[in-house]
């Protein structure tokens, strides 16, 4: 729903659950999403905790927004800006993020198993006691990426032995 104009629609019957909706999302006069179970996302927006499994996102702006241990296991991050954004214990597993921008993204304690990364920019990333068993990291970005054994990455981009 992200940027989609609603205005000349009747959405009075539409359960908007789990949707999420952004500034540039018109809706007719009166209309208020977040009755029908939609959010709003914008820079430092707390989402944390929300279930987003399975969503597709792809190139959505989620730039500094709290994500704190939101579900979004299986999601397509394809291409989204997640820069700055607080992904601390969020369950990423057989997500989606290759190509994303996940620049000084608090990432401690993600669940990130199975995740696809390829391309992903990692520079200035924390990844403090994360799990990267299984996870792609080819092509990944990792420049100053805070490690999840404390030591910062100094490489430009990684294999995927990393």
């Amino acid at each position: 729903m992200v940027g989609s104009d609603f205005l000349v629609s009747n959405l009075e019957a539409v359960k908007l659950e789990g949707a999420l909706y952004d500034e540039a999302t018109l809706f007719p006069e009166g209309f208020d999403p977040t009755q029908h179970g939609a959010h709003l996302i914008a820079p430092e927006l707390s989402l944390e905790g929300l279930n987003l499994s399975g969503v597709s996102l792809s190139g959505t702006d989620l730039s500094k927004v709290n994500l704190n241990g939101a579900n979004l296991e299986k999601a397509d991050l394809w291409g989204s800006n997640l820069n700055e954004a607080n992904l601390r214990g969020a369950n990423l597993q057989e997500a989606n993020l290759s190509g994303t921008s996940l620049r000084g993204t608090e990432l401690s304690e993600a669940m990130l198993s199975g995740a696809n990364r390829q391309g992903a920019d990692l520079s200035g990333a924390i990844l403090k006691g994360t799990n990267l068993e299984n996870v792609d990291l080819t092509e990944s970005f990792m420049a100053g990426a805070i490690m999840p054994d404390g030591t910062i990455h100094n490489l430009i981009y990684t294999d995927s032995s990393c």
